[in-house]
């Protein structure tokens, strides 16, 4: 069987955890959190930071690494020239 770290981010596989929290827990509290900061009109990071039970396995650093816009589109380039051939 595969090693669940091996998939983890580094910043997150580096610590030690906290609270275990499942693939389905976890996006679970997210859904939560995502319909909770859209009723309010605030923003989904903020709304994490604040949420004690994701803090509870996160701290705010990793969360901000976590959802890092750089970590989303850092293969952005590679996967354009792919789709279209370099051009």
């Amino acid at each position: 069987m595969e090693d669940p770290e091996s998939e983890m981010p580094e910043h997150v596989a580096a610590r030690p955890r906290r609270v275990p929290v499942s693939h389905k827990e976890s996006d679970r509290l997210v859904r939560r959190d995502a319909i909770r900061v859209r009723d309010a009109g605030s923003e989904l990071l903020a709304g994490l930071k604040s949420d004690p039970d994701v803090t509870a396995t996160l701290s705010p650093a990793e969360i901000d690494a976590t959802l890092s816009r750089a970590r989303y589109t850092k293969d952005v380039d590679a996967i354009f020239a792919c789709v279209y051939g370099g051009r």
